[in-house]
């Protein structure tokens, strides 16, 4: 290898990506581009919303003429959002027609959960964020989950749910709630006049999530806060934000808001007492190319933040442009600081930190407790139109460079995409984030440089995702799984060789304590070319059956190009077959026993069929266990689901591994990735168990439970209900012959099982009495009829008290009742 490109970072440990051909001579090497004018760094490219249901229903609502005794159907739509989504599956899109709709949104469990393939979209029609309202007016919200308040828009444990042009207003809770889930998408919605029943009103809370999508939206400033980011790799993208007292987005503390990037949004008179944009102790979170305008204090404001990048924002008219504190592995650079009371404080000493390459202009003072960077200018930005709220730098610009465009802020004005941005030189660190290269090798090996601020951190795992699309979410996505290695190079695997075109790449780490980093960003691109054509690697099209005396090499223009001599495909042994060396059929041209026609000789350790079976491989052949697990194709314990893993196969014990080891169709079936320290969220994710010492609570590992949880060996566990842990850690609710339930932290008893009954009324002992009711006492039989601890009871010279006249057979309806709980009890036994 003769150099290598730097290309990405990943937080909170250093990550440099490359990618080469390994071994592979030229041109497998990757070499950069020109600067290209389409970077792909907003909704339309890296974290781009999803692209529809997945063919899927479309449902319709329609306050004023829709019935919710109706299908649905464009025809007959239903009158609230509710009766839609109970009608909803994976896939379908809910399209709300203009109207107030005064009720909650609550999505139900589906049955598959929507996927990022097959999204529940819930659509404004149209998409504006004024026509179609979701108001709490006089509405009473349930408050869902571990959420502190209710939501108007309530998203508990909900995936890959796209939320898109609503005016969500007047709750009394959070307007929206992203709560323990993943994928979620909030586009071109309004919010206004919420949390006016909490202490800290807010907008929207995401908390416990993975990968929310945030962009396109208008904060309209009635709250306090507009975005609470408490989970983790969140995108806050192309918003803007009008007149928030607190923040307008607040991300942290750590472990929330880790991973979250806050990108081209435009704050425009916020008088926040905290920071327009505070990260508040959180890990790898990127603020770039923001415009913050008018501002009582900071307009960003870094509070115990760690492996944090503030790049090219513009803050014009704050009393603190940026406010640094307590940083740890920061970079604060080419930002624009301008009219503002100080452009740049630093209340505390971070000598591994980066701050530079900063654009002062008109503040009264520049810095206060740092000293000028290298890089620093102070000059006139040359705003295009400050007056009319257009921040571009206009001709002349020493913020502009002739490097790669970016995308518009929201009513940023102009043409050119910086926005502010100061560039101290194309292409230069730290401002080539997204570099591209070309590379004819298909199956290139992507090669990544590990490192710490702790000297002592070493890589224990890498994860690596190649894609066509920079949201690695379809169907070409190659994914290496966890990979348990300090090695720094993954090579794509000959099976899933990349086609030409565009690919991205990403990867993210674990070191040896497990300390977990978020995604990279998705920011090396390789292009991957296409073979030269044939004739200009100086080669001949061959026919389809001909071989080559020479080489065979690939060719955009024919799949038989031969550098050499094209030779008619020979039949050297006469059986009446071509040789397969040529595109014929016989895979062994020097043996005419050797052919399509002719049969499989087992122990000769010949494919003497040429179907690709040899010997004990063919079914005519007895059993092939290639894992010597006792199960394989033809073997008389069964076909094995893969039969290159001694450990997988029917009946193994299921492992947390991405694996279906016991081959019953399922993957890490039994183990809870949301209080598993081991498991925590993913397989492999294990939390620390000392130093700090973490525990696992739903799905991240965390310092302590929260939300009422109880630490149960390093598991946060809800004790009022879990059935393993009923009123404390190891109490197990399991009643003899009974169903049972955790209800407030007390063992319940809810159903007898088939011929047993709670005699005694007490719950502990379960059902302890064994008997079958069939009806009434019947006399002289010497049976415990009803069931009632006696037999034959009351019996006299009269018998039993009965009657003269026979008793006639009880009606089937006890029975009945009785079959429906057992195959409730049954049923709720074996999904348990």
């Amino acid at each position: 290898m003769r150099s290598a490109w730097r290309v990405s970072v990943l937080i909170p440990s250093l990550l440099f990506i490359f990618v080469s051909g390994g071994v592979r001579a030229d041109p497998g090497f990757p070499r950069p581009l020109e600067p290209q004018p389409a970077w792909e760094n907003g909704p339309d490219g890296a974290f781009r919303p999803f692209s529809g249901g997945g063919g899927g229903r479309e449902l319709f609502v329609d306050t004023a003429n829709g019935d919710d005794g109706n299908d649905g159907s464009r025809a007959h739509p239903v009158k609230t959002i509710g009766r839609a989504l109970e009608l909803a599956h994976a896939g379908d899109t809910v399209v709300v027609a203009a109207g107030m709709y005064r009720e909650q949104v609550i999505v139900p469990a589906l049955n598959p959960s929507p996927s990022r393939a097959r999204p529940l979209i819930l659509r404004a029609d149209p998409p504006d964020g004024e026509s179609v309202v979701i108001d709490g007016t006089n509405v009473v919200p349930v408050q869902e989950g571990s959420l502190s308040y209710a939501a108007g828009v309530s998203l508990v444990g909900d995936p890959a749910v796209v939320v898109d042009g609503f005016r969500i207003q007047n709750w009394t809770g959070y307007g929206m709630a992203v709560s323990q889930g993943s994928d979620v998408v909030v586009s071109r919605c309004a919010f206004s006049n919420n949390g006016a029943g909490m202490p800290d009103s807010m907008d929207l809370l995401l908390i416990g999530s993975r990968d929310t999508r945030v962009f396109g939206n208008r904060f309209l400033g009635t709250a306090e806060r507009a975005i609470d980011e408490r989970a983790n790799d969140s995108w806050i993208a192309y918003n803007s934000f009008v007149g928030y007292t607190v923040n307008a987005i607040h991300a942290g503390p750590h472990p929330a808001g880790q991973g979250a990037r806050i990108e081209h949004n435009r704050f425009e008179g916020n008088p926040a007492s905290q920071g327009a944009i505070l990260v508040d102790g959180a890990r790898g979170v990127a603020v770039e190319r923001n415009l913050l305008v008018g501002g009582s204090l900071q307009a960003i404001r870094l509070d115990g933040a760690q492996d944090t990048r503030v790049l090219q924002n513009t803050a014009v008219g704050f009393a603190f442009g940026i406010e640094l504190h307590t940083l740890a592995g920061c970079r604060i650079e080419a930002n624009v600081l301008a009219q503002n009371v100080v452009g740049l404080e630093a209340l505390s000493y971070f000598p591994d930190s980066v701050v530079d390459n900063n654009l002062f202009f008109e503040n009264q003072v520049d810095r206060e407790g740092i000293d000028p960077g290298p890089g620093d200018l102070t000059t006139d930005p040359r705003f295009a139109d400050p007056n009319s709220g257009d921040y571009t730098p206009g001709p002349g610009s020493p913020a502009i460079d002739s490097g790669p465009e970016d995308a518009a802020i929201p009513a940023g004005g102009g043409a050119r995409a910086d926005r502010g941005a100061l560039e101290a030189g194309a292409g230069d660190p730290p401002w080539a984030f997204q570099p591209r290269a070309t590379v004819a090798d298909r199956t290139p090996a992507w090669r990544f440089q590990y490192s710490d601020r702790d000297p002592g951190a070493v890589q224990k795992a890498y994860h690596v995702q190649v894609d066509r699309v920079p949201t690695f979410d379809s169907a070409d996505l190659v994914d290496s799984s966890w990979q348990f290695s300090a090695e720094g190079r993954w090579i794509v695997p000959a099976a899933f060789e990349l086609a030409p075109g565009l690919w991205y790449m990403r990867a993210k780490v674990q070191d040896q304590s497990n300390a977990p980093s978020p995604w990279s960003p998705p920011s090396f691109a390789v292009t991957v070319e296409p073979a030269p054509a044939c004739a200009d690697q100086g080669g001949t099209p061959c026919q389809a059956l001909d071989d080559c005396q020479g080489t065979w090499v690939p060719a955009s223009d024919n799949a038989r190009c031969c550098v050499g001599s094209c030779v008619p495909c020979p039949d050297d042994d006469n059986d009446g077959a071509r040789a397969a060396s040529c595109g014929g059929s016989d895979c062994d041209d020097t043996d005419p026993g050797v052919n399509p026609g002719a049969a499989e000789n087992c122990e000769n350790a010949k494919d003497d069929n040429c179907d690709g079976k040899t010997d004990l491989a063919d079914p005519d052949c007895g059993c092939v266990d290639r894992d010597r697990d006792g199960y394989g194709l033809h073997c008389p314990n069964g076909p094995d689901c893969d039969d290159t893993i001694a450990s997988v196969f029917p009946g193994a014990d299921e492992l947390c591994n991405n694996t279906d080891d016991d081959c019953d169709g399922s993957t890490d079936e039994g183990f809870d990735l949301q209080a598993d320290p081991d498991n925590c969220g993913e397989c492999g994710w294990a939390c620390r168990e000392t130093s700090p010492r973490q525990v696992c609570d739903l799905g991240q590992c965390a310092a302590s439970c929260g939300g009422g949880r109880t630490d149960c060996d390093r598991a946060c566990i809800d004790t009022q209900s879990d059935l393993e842990n009923c009123g404390g850690c190891g109490v197990r609710c399991d009643l003899a012959f009974a169903g049972e339930a955790c209800r407030d932290g007390q063992c319940q008893l809810t159903a007898c099982e088939p011929g047993h009954v709670d005699l005694d009324g007490q719950a502990a002992n379960g059902c302890e009495y064994a008997c079958t009711a069939s009806g009434s006492e019947a006399c002289d039989n010497g049976l415990d009829d009803d069931c009632d601890g006696q037999s034959d009871e009351d019996c006299g010279s009269g018998g039993c008290g009965c009657s003269a006249t026979p008793a006639l057979p009880s009606p089937p309806f006890p029975w009945l009742v009785g079959f429906a709980l057992v195959l409730g009890l049954l049923r709720r036994r074996l999904t348990r």
